[in-house]
This record gives C-alpha cells, structure tokens and sequence, in this order.
C-alpha cells in the first residue's frame, strides 16, 4: 500500500508539473500575440476636440471620408495654407516603447516656394507631423522631432529648426517634388529621439500636424491618411496609393 501510495504521490506531481507547463506556455502564447498586434491609430475621431495654434493666419483643416477596400470608412485630412501657418495638435499619451514605429501615408498637391528649408525664410513645407515629448513640468523642457516631406533634403536628414534649434529637430520622412501622388512613410519614432536627442523615451505626450507658408509667402496644399503607431515595422505597400 505504501508502494501504491508514493506511486500515486509521484504520478500527481508530474501531472500538476505538466498542467503547469501547459497553462504557462499557454499564457505565454496568448501574450505574445497580444504584444504583437498592438497599435494605436490617430484617426481624426476627435478631431474636432484638437487643439488650434496659430502663428501666423490659420490654415485650413478639413476631413473628408473614404472607404478602404474592405468596406470600412476612414477620414483624410486635407491641409491648405496661403501665407499662413496654424497647427492642430492632439494631447495623447502613446507608448512609443511598446509601439514605437510611426507610419501614414501622405499626398502633396502644391509645394511652398522655398530657396533653403533650413533657414528661417524658408521653414515652409506642405505638411508636417510634429511628435513632442515633454519630459519635465514645463514647456521649456519639451523636445520635439517635426517629421516633414522635404524638397531639398533625403529621406533620413535631421537640422535644427531655425526659430527654436534647442527644442525642434526637422527630420525628412520623404523626399522630392513629386506632386499628387500618395508616398508611405514609416520611423521608428524611439530610435529617432534616441539617435538625435541622446535619450530614451517610452512615452508621447502629444502629436501636432501642421502646413505652412507664412515664410516663403506661398501655398501649400496636402492630404495625410490616419496616421498609425505600431509594435512592429509595417511593411511596405506594393502600391502607395491608399487602400
């Protein structure tokens, strides 16, 4: 009875061990899957909520809706400036350590008339996505990379903003004058802090959108799509037109 005893001692240990096992790789199964499709989609629901910074005139900001290929409606934001530049901004926390790529798509029907991006007579361009971090209490401890379609600069180039270099870094996310056509875009917005401000973060505090033509004393007309944070790096559309 003894023998029988430990026997069944030792066969209800290896099964606890094994249901164990397979309630943790089960956790761990069902965790990874979640992390791994996570992402966060400014869609321009609360638009009407963001809010408005003028700096010189206002720029006009409307949406308009389409349909994707599956059926399922979605706004566009089209942008128009005329020697004016104002700013929507929406303040969301958004977790760029979990979800750290950025990515949209973009469309530029006019471009500013600009001799030289980085100076302050020609800090003009069609759109911009501008991602703030704001570690400390105040503003002045803010830092920020304004993502821009450049005309002058490729894909990857970083400079200080003109008006303020301490607290502003203009990055190219696309490149050229192409106009009318759809191009993606994507960074990994935490490298990006980290290889230009020398510092890690794990949080966004706020996401800004913004054409402008107040220097060059031109216009600008351009259209973004939702614009996306994800875990992972999205791949690259086949075709660049929207879905």
């Amino acid at each position: 009875m003894a023998i029988l005893g430990s026997r069944r001692s030792v066969n209800l240990t290896y099964s606890m061990r094994w249901f164990c096992y397979v309630l943790v790789c089960a956790f761990m199964f069902i965790s990874t899957a979640l992390f791994a499709t996570q992402s966060f989609s400014i869609d321009y629901s609360t638009f009407s909520e963001w809010e408005r910074k003028s700096f010189k005139g206002h720029t006009a900001y409307a949406l308009f809706q389409q349909e994707a290929a599956s059926g399922i409606p979605y706004y566009l934001l089209n942008a128009k400036s005329e020697k004016s530049a104002s700013a929507v901004m929406m303040e969301q926390d958004i977790d760029i350590g979990v979800m750290p790529w950025m990515s949209w798509h973009w469309k530029v029907a006019q471009f500013p008339q600009v001799v030289n991006e980085k100076s302050k007579q020609g800090d003009d361009f069609a759109i911009r996505i501008s991602v703030v971090i704001q570690p400390g209490f105040t503003v002045m401890s803010s830092q920020t990379i304004v993502y821009v379609w450049s005309q002058q600069s490729p894909v990857g180039a970083s400079w200080p903003n003109p008006y303020s270099p301490d607290h502003f870094m203009m990055l190219a996310a696309s490149s050229g004058t192409e106009r009318d056509t759809w191009q993606f875009a994507q960074r990994n917005v935490q490298e990006d802090f980290a290889r230009i401000y020398g510092e890690t973060y794990n949080t966004v505090n706020a996401v800004a959108i913004m054409s402008d033509s107040d220097d060059s004393l031109s216009q600008t007309r351009a259209t973004l799509s939702p614009i996306v944070f994800s875990t992972k790096r999205q791949e690259k559309p086949e075709s660049e037109d929207m879905p």
